[in-house]
């Protein structure tokens, strides 16, 4: 890597050199459906980047055949990559909010809990909650978000954002 594409790195807030290809699981469940599961019906994500540098992505994917697959992927500042079990989103879910265009329900607050990381926040969809795409009836919610609560042991906040596929309810 040249010293001006390591500089573009820094500046960007990713790691200065390649990531680590080993992944390290933690908690039982972290792992995405099996590639064969055709029939996820709806799936959500959520990115954070963490003030210690830590980028973070979560998924919740659900399928009426084979339930609730959930789980995080941390990149952190020095290149490693874990995954991590997360609770099912809708276990945490407090607010909804429902389409007038597509019929679907969406979260829009909700507590996410990663035991293996230590970490339970709180995602709020902020500003106007009608913050879906329609195309050919299907509704995707692309919405912006703050979170706060602790990571790692430490008290976090800051800016997300979450997207959805399907109806919630």
């Amino acid at each position: 890597m040249s010293r001006k594409e390591d500089d573009r790195s820094r500046c960007a807030g990713r790691p200065a050199r390649r990531p680590q290809a080993e992944a390290i699981l933690q908690g039982s469940g972290a792992s995405p459906p099996p590639k064969n599961d055709r029939q996820i019906t709806h799936w959500s994500w959520i990115s954070f980047n963490l003030p210690n540098g830590d980028a973070m992505a979560i998924w919740d994917a659900v399928s009426p055949t084979a339930g609730s697959y959930a789980w995080a992927t941390v990149m952190r500042r020095d290149g490693t990559h874990l995954v991590a079990e997360v609770e099912p989103f809708v276990q945490g879910a407090n607010e909804m909010w429902t389409s007038p265009e597509s019929g679907n329900t969406y979260l829009t607050r909700w507590e996410v809990s990663i035991p293996a990381l230590d970490a339970a926040l709180s995602v709020d969809v902020t500003g106007n909650r009608h913050q879906e795409i329609v195309i050919h009836g299907d509704g995707r919610y692309e919405a912006t978000a703050a979170f706060s609560g602790t990571y790692q042991g430490e008290n976090v906040s800051g800016k997300s954002y979450v997207e959805m596929f399907g109806d919630w309810q």
